[in-house]
């Protein structure tokens, strides 16, 4: 069974048996595809359920699910860097990839240092979530204040407003012009 985690930290899967998924968080599975007959007795692998194709006519179903975990491992679970290495399954494998599965795992707050050095300062220890940035923390301490008004540094050294943070990051905002003074 191959799993792929995406950077956000869903882990997608095609449904099989090999082993039990739920320790790895809460599983949420949904159908990938319909493989039926059509009116004429040949078989097809719908994957409109994740906005693919339908694939087919095959003159078999097990044509038809070849085809359809293939798709899958391609284009569904597989990022298109990795596609190369997509394979689809033995014929005669046990593998029902009409369902497809995503997994997700809670996770709790990480902790940030946040000093601000606005007006009189402070610094403390807070929680945020994963996946935030620096630009989403500013929003959220500084509200109404300009980001350009600002020297924003993350364990000391200036990054972008997109950079993502991590446990432990030491974050600090600093205006560069104190309200109110006279410039040159």
């Amino acid at each position: 069974m191959q799993l792929t985690i995406t950077p956000r930290g869903e882990i997608r899967c095609i449904y099989g048996e090999a082993f039990d998924l739920a320790p790895l968080g809460q599983v949420s599975i949904r159908r990938g595809s319909h493989v039926e007959p059509d009116s004429t007795g040949l078989w097809l692998a719908d994957l409109g359920p994740v906005d693919g194709p339908v694939l087919g006519p095959f003159a078999g179903r097990s044509q038809a699910l070849v085809a359809e975990e293939a798709w899958l491992l391609a284009n569904w679970l597989v990022s298109p860097a990795k596609q190369g290495r997509a394979r689809a399954s033995e014929p005669g494998s046990r593998w029902r990839p009409s369902i497809c599965m995503s997994l997700s795992r809670k996770t709790s707050p990480m902790k940030v240092l946040f000093i601000n050095n606005d007006g009189g300062g402070f610094a403390d220890h807070i929680e945020v979530a994963e996946g935030t940035t620096v630009r989403q923390l500013f929003q959220q301490q500084v509200g109404s204040g300009k980001p350009d008004s600002y020297l924003i540094r993350v364990n000391r050294q200036p990054v972008p407003s997109d950079q993502v943070l991590r446990e432990g990051d030491r974050v600090s905002f600093t205006p560069v012009k104190i309200e109110g003074a006279h410039t040159r």
